[in-house]
């Protein structure tokens, strides 16, 4: 597709590794390809796990950044500054994103 991903998906998360795992996985079942967006997750903290994710294999790029207690706004404004994608698109960390919600943003958004 291009060098830099059109999307950045940023996910603040706080010990929630399950719902996270499965927002994940429904974002490796997008329509959307997998070379045309990046995940940023964001741990505020987690002692759950968390930190786990990031040497999973999820099928799309993938940074984990962890910070350590300052909340779900300064977590999404940390992933907005390290995201290298034209649209930015926050998601909680307890969202099954249809597989076509990245196609069908982005084709709203063009």
């Amino acid at each position: 597709m291009c060098n830099s991903p059109s999307v950045s998906v940023v996910i603040p998360t706080y010990n929630r590794v399950a719902s996270l795992r499965r927002t994940l996985d429904s974002l490796g079942r997008q329509t959307y390809p997998v070379d045309g967006f990046e995940v940023i997750v964001v741990d505020d903290g987690s002692t759950d796990g968390t930190p786990a994710i990031a040497g999973e294999e999820f099928g799309f790029s993938l940074r984990y950044v962890h910070q350590s207690g300052q909340g779900a706004t300064v977590a999404r404004n940390a992933g907005a500054r390290l995201s290298q994608g034209q649209m930015l698109v926050f998601v909680d960390d307890d969202i099954d994103l249809h597989r076509e919600a990245l196609a069908a943003l982005v084709q709203a958004l063009d």
